[in-house]
């Protein structure tokens, strides 16, 4: 009975100081690949021809549209827009074909990737010199999203390996 008696005050002495500790602590931020770009001023993405795979989900920390802040962003040409299930601004119904159709805010084309095709043609993809992929996504729809990248990067640039090892000369690992 005794050494319960010990443990009790024991565990809340841990707990308030943990507690204190994570309160002093500073606060942890996670940034959106968008908000990077942003704030080294779309280093990577000037003077190119992007193409940006998206969805509503495509947003900046400030609820901003990741299509309006790399269409108005200097020195940075957004091209083509490429949209899966839903559209690029989330105005196409559920399980509905899309067609390719011009993005009204921006008079840019949206290729369709939840269409005719799942993955954009070469055509869909002259004219570009970088494919910009945001689309948030949680990793429970395992054959969802990820295969819109698998697909699109495939299509781009030729088949990928995964973890890529310079001293081999090749891609080692599973075919992406």
């Amino acid at each position: 009975m005794r050494r319960h008696g010990i443990l009790v005050p024991l565990a809340c002495a841990l707990a308030l100081i943990s507690t204190v500790a994570f309160a002093m602590s500073p606060p942890i931020v996670t940034k959106t690949g968008i908000d990077v770009l942003r704030e080294r001023g779309f280093d990577i993405l000037r003077g190119k021809r992007v193409g940006l795979i998206t969805n509503p989900t495509g947003l900046t920390s400030d609820l901003q549209s990741t299509i309006d802040i790399l269409f108005r962003a200097e020195g940075v040409q957004l091209t083509a827009l490429y949209g899966p299930e839903h559209g690029v601004r989330g105005d196409a119904e559920a399980g509905k074909y899309i067609d390719t159709y011009v993005d009204k805010a921006t008079g840019l084309p949206v290729y369709s990737l939840y269409g005719k095709t799942r993955k954009p043609t070469k055509e869909m993809l002259s004219g570009i010199d970088v494919l910009v992929y945001d689309i948030q996504d949680i990793g429970v729809l395992p054959l969802g999203r990820i295969h819109v990248v698998r697909r699109s990067v495939a299509q781009a640039f030729g088949p990928l390996q995964d973890y890529p090892k310079e001293e081999f000369g090749h891609g080692v690992g599973p075919g992406l």
